[in-house]
């Protein structure tokens, strides 16, 4: 102490002065924010108009001080330059306060961080920001609706959004890695040095909530610059979504493989952390693209008149079904933010904003989309919504916008578990999807599944095969002739049903599931004992193969061709060997098949042996099998068998067919082929009465008013077929399946032409 000069003494006990008053006036602060709080809080002005919003005013302030501000309320044709926030609830209790006006407004524990951290210290700052904006209170409960009308237009004309993750202590690790990584993806750096913290401090980063969350795609999307802040660091959608691309895009992330960007090891760790790859926030980069694409195109294009008629040549935005197909597996609070918060970014709502839409469609079927849109709103209860969408979707699928028959109805079906009632087995329930990946998504011309044959490519579907019009059914089509645009409409494939809520199909009634293994194949179990886990999945494997070796044998089908159809039957019969997507897969995959089945018994023995010894020395073995338990997973068998496979029960048919179907099947259910479907279908007889029947639930008018809503061109609208009576026999959907050796087609081969073809879907089905 004697050897400390007396000035280092002094400046250390003027230090210690100054944060001892800073401590005693931060403590100060938070007294007086949870205890001088006054009995009167903030209240709301109403909103003078429907088109008006708040905006806030952050003032300026020292960390410690607490949280001021004023409200500015406006026209949206006349905001001032302002920052919208993005971020996550959280928690919904109103835990902290924030001072507008001088008056105190409780709002949730993020909020009151992400405004902590974008105040300066010296100069205010105008923010858009959901929890203080909108009036959360039950005053507010009219402007809500309103306002989520307006989201979009708020965050696209921002300056700003501004995304606020959270803080973490390895968020400077995580940030650095991100930006090292971003570059080696564009190719700026090929050679870069890692360490597993610094995966596991991207993997926490890209495992925030917000990333879960379903509204923050519209935010992003419609942002004009997107900024992400993680504690004190900052970076840009620009940085990000190279990564996510590399990563989790499969031809992007092959070739990162093959350029060693990264290890097989470190890609068995993304493929395990992030089943879900990231599709949302990919699909969201191919709007903001198409954006950009759309304001070149307007700028080299300045009539106006031919741009719009023009337009949908360029325009890569997504329908709402393809949107929901992509997206809807994000989290939402209400089960109806799975259509509110896509539909802005959707080709329809593009066509309904658009103040000449008869010029951005080709075909005429477009304008129920347009109404649907527009009838919609936030006051509609979730099944209301779900059941509207699917009459829409399912009934005018035809257009542009649409580009594969009967594309959500794999969505639907009573064979998983499902949340919103009353909906009929034909709707999906957006809120609670299937686990399992759908096998009927567009994997390109050599990756479908053909089932109804010919019909089942979307590009016959809509070619000039189309049975045109009449010209003489409405003044609307005339209009659409003279517009220059196209007179024809695709053949339908779904037509309502001869009562309300029901549908009728087309197809053919091809074989009846037998017996089913209940046990469905986990690809990413929960279980965190090794051991467990590799039991359960090779008692999978056992059991399966032993009810397929049920089936009968003769000289034909022996037990050599038994388990061929099987390992084709786990793995879909389809996948990319050596590099080259196959369907039918090759002979030579069946040694993936008998490898992956041999690693899993290896690992189970090492795993067997490390839990006897329990050496020390066996701790690095056990992290050994682990990796490679996760290698296992993601080799060219195994990503097969999660696509196809992973959660659905492994089945066979009275008629000696493997299959792979939902999990709430049961032996009787019907397999059939509808017309225009990629996959096969499970229906069930409706055999419920009374208040079980879903449809004695539900509001007939509620079915015509929609109907007239949607309709208002009867060519638009093809009757159900004659021959369908109210008395028909009524089926509930199950859901899709793979049935080995009927996927491709086969129920049609040998049969010529296509009107031949169209015989063969002769019977009809009414699904309620």
């Amino acid at each position: 102490m004697d050897d400390i000069p007396s000035s280092y003494i002094f400046v250390a006990l003027i230090i210690a002065t100054f944060l001892a008053n800073e401590s005693r006036s931060c403590i100060k602060a938070c007294l007086a924010e949870r205890l001088d709080v006054p009995e009167e809080c903030f209240r709301y002005d109403r909103l003078r108009c429907s088109n008006e919003v708040r905006l806030l005013r952050l003032h300026a302030g020292a960390p410690w001080e607490r949280l001021g501000c004023d409200i500015i309320q406006c026209s949206k044709e006349e905001l001032p330059r302002y920052q919208a926030i993005s971020y996550t609830w959280g928690q919904k209790t109103q835990s902290h306060l924030v001072w507008i006006n001088n008056q105190p407004l409780r709002i949730p524990a993020n909020a009151h961080e992400v405004l902590h951290r974008l105040r300066r210290r010296k100069k205010s700052r105008c923010l858009w920001i959901d929890s203080i904006c909108i009036d959360q209170s039950e005053d507010g409960k009219g402007e809500k609706p309103q306002q989520l009308d307006m989201m979009g237009h708020i965050y696209s004309k921002a300056t700003k959004v501004l995304v606020w993750l959270g803080d973490s202590g390895d968020s400077p690790r995580a940030v650095l890695f991100l930006r090292v990584l971003s570059a080696a993806f564009c190719e700026r750096q090929v050679h870069f040095s890692r360490t597993r913290a610094d995966w596991t401090a991207l993997i926490a980063l890209l495992k925030q909530p917000w990333f879960e969350r379903i509204w923050v795609l519209q935010e992003v999307a419609k942002g004009k610059e997107v900024v992400f802040l993680y504690g004190p660091h900052m970076f840009k959608w620009e940085t990000l979504i190279p990564v996510i691309s590399g990563l989790f895009d499969p031809p992007l992330a092959t070739l990162g493989l093959q350029l060693r960007r990264i290890t097989h090891s470190e890609a068995a760790m993304i493929n395990i952390e992030f089943p879900g790859a990231f599709i949302p926030f990919r699909q969201v980069a191919i709007i903001r693209k198409n954006r950009g694409a759309m304001g070149f195109i307007g700028k080299i294009m300045p009539d106006e008149k031919k741009r719009d008629k023009d337009f949908w040549d360029y325009d890569l935005t997504p329908p709402l079904s393809e949107l929901l197909l992509r997206c809807s597996r994000q989290k939402a609070t209400e089960p109806k933010d799975k259509i509110f918060a896509l539909i802005t970014l959707s080709y329809e709502a593009r066509i309904a904003n658009s103040s000449s839409k008869l010029f951005f469609d080709p075909y005429s079927t477009t304008l129920p989309v347009v109404s649907t849109i527009s009838s919609i709103d936030y006051g509609m209860e979730a099944h209301e919504l779900y059941i509207k969408i699917a009459m829409k979707t399912l009934t005018n699928e035809s257009s542009l916008v649409h580009r594969a028959p009967l594309i959500l109805l794999p969505s639907a079906g009573i064979g998983n578990w499902r949340k919103v009632e009353p909906i009929p087995s034909w709707v999906a329930d957006w809120s609670s999807l299937p686990e399992a990946i759908l096998l009927s998504f567009d994997h390109g011309d050599v990756g479908n599944y053909r089932a109804s044959g010919l019909f089942s490519d979307h590009w016959h579907y809509n070619s000039k095969l189309a049975t045109p019009l009449d010209p003489e059914e409405s003044q609307h089509q005339n209009e659409m002739r003279n517009l220059g645009l196209r007179d024809c409409g695709a053949r339908q494939y779904v037509h309502l049903g001869p009562e309300p809520y029901t549908i009728v199909l087309q197809g053919m009634h091809v074989d009846r599931i037998k017996s089913v293994v209940e046990q469905t194949y986990d690809p990413h179990p929960a279980e965190p004992d090794l051991e467990v886990r590799l039991m359960a999945i090779i008692a999978w494997f056992d059991e399966t193969l032993s009810l397929a070796r049920i089936l009968p044998h003769d000289d034909n089908i022996t037990d050599k061709v038994v388990l061929d159809s099987y390992w084709r039957t786990i793995c879909g019969n389809r996948g990319v060997f050596n590099g080259t997507f196959e369907n039918p897969i090759s002979e030579a995959f069946i040694h993936e098949y008998k490898s992956q089945i041999q690693l899993y018994q290896r690992l189970l023995h090492s795993i067997q042996r490390y839990s006897v010894t329990s050496s020390p020395r066996d701790v690095q073995e056990y992290e050994n099998i682990a990796l490679e338990v996760a290698h296992a997973q993601v080799t060219q068998f195994g990503l097969a068998m999660r696509q196809h496979a992973g959660h659905r029960c492994f089945a066979i048919t009275e008629g000696g067919r493997m299959a792979l179907v939902p999990q709430l099947s049961k032996p009787g259910d019907l397999i059939c082929i509808f017309k225009g479907a990629q996959t096969p279908m499970l229906l069930r007889k409706n055999i419920l009465e009374g208040e079980n029947e879903v449809r004695s639930r539900l509001d007939p008018s509620m079915w015509q008013k929609w109907f007239d809503e949607m309709y208002p061109f009867p060519s638009l609208m093809a009757p159900a077929p004659p021959s369908v009576s109210v008395l028909a026999e009524k089926f509930n959907l199950v859901g899709e399946c793979y049935v080995h050796g009927i996927m491709l087609g086969e129920m049609l081969s040998g049969v010529d032409g296509e009107a031949a073809m169209e015989k063969m879907f002769c019977e009809n089905f009414v699904l309620v």
